[in-house]
């Protein structure tokens, strides 16, 4: 034990009298190593900063994302319920437009009727008629009446 503390006395003055010599060195070194790990610190940190707005911007288009597929199948839900619907509306129109056409039809041929039978009765000499026909009063009806005022 007594060989080590003598050892141990010489390295420490050894030691002391290198760092004496070389203080300035010492320090220039230390600022170096200090000014450097700030450095790479403060490249890592903005990298880090960085990373972070990336995993952000990943994670809100994500969302996006996953809206976008959510309104579509509500959409395409939507709109196959909507084409139905359309072409049930298609049918319904094409009804009335064929009923209406029927109706115009018949009216045509009832007016050429009426128009073929003033026609004969100017003929024969009958038109205009000389006495007005008696209309039957009917009261569920009375806002369709003409009567003629004498």
């Amino acid at each position: 034990m007594k060989d080590i503390t003598p050892k141990f006395r010489n390295f420490i003055h050894k030691t002391s009298s290198f760092l004496s010599k070389h203080s300035t060195t010492l320090y220039f070194s230390l600022f170096l190593a200090v000014l450097f790990s700030c450095s790479w610190l403060s490249q890592k940190t903005s990298y880090e900063k960085r990373l972070n707005q990336v995993k952000n911007e990943n994670l809100l288009l994500v969302k996006a994302v996953d809206d976008y597929e959510l309104a579509l199948k509500q959409y395409e839900k939507w709109s196959g319920e909507q084409i139905e619907m359309i072409k049930k509306q298609g049918q319904v129109i094409q009804k009335y437009e064929d009923t209406l056409q029927y109706a115009k039809d018949a009216l045509e041929d009832q007016s050429r009727l009426i128009k073929d039978l003033i026609n004969y009765l100017k003929k024969i000499n009958h038109w205009p008629p000389k006495e007005a026909r008696p209309i039957p009063e009917q009261p569920n009806r009375s806002w369709a009446i003409y009567k003629k005022e004498n």
